[in-house]
């Protein structure tokens, strides 16, 4: 709402006058922010992979959707607040599978490295460099 002051002079001595008008202002059908919103969720999505750029552009559609979201509700927004959450929760499952595969390769070759007789061992320790394995207790 904005307020608008209109100064009167009436009489002889010139009293001010302020009338107080109230003007609603009407909402916007601007949806850039929800469009953008939509195609960073998208990226984000299809990028989650690319596990960096997915979280900084999923985290970009949330906001984008977020202020589309005050503005005035719109499905464009809300799609791209969903899509970003999405690459977002992907990139960190994306995170947690690289690092139980290391953590699980990690262990296996421990376990070679202890007990060599362990069926798959001897492919294993053939891979490995010789002088690393001479220095390991």
């Amino acid at each position: 709402m904005s307020l608008i002051a209109v100064s009167k002079t009436h009489n002889i001595y010139k009293t001010l006058y302020l009338p107080i008008i109230m003007i609603k202002e009407e909402k916007s059908n601007d949806n850039s922010s929800g469009v953008a919103s939509l195609v960073f969720g998208v990226l984000s999505t299809l990028f989650c992979i690319l596990i960096i750029p997915s979280i900084i552009l999923g985290i970009l559609g949330i906001s984008f959707g977020i202020n589309q979201r005050r503005k005035s509700n719109n499905k464009w927004a809300l799609t791209g607040i969903i899509l970003s959450v999405i690459g977002i929760i992907l990139s960190i499952l994306l995170i947690w599978m690289i690092y139980n595969l290391i953590t699980q390769t990690q262990q296996i070759l421990e376990s070679c490295i202890a007990n060599p007789a362990l069926p798959g061992c001897k492919d294993i320790l053939k891979l490995l460099p010789q002088d690393q394995l001479q220095n390991v207790p």
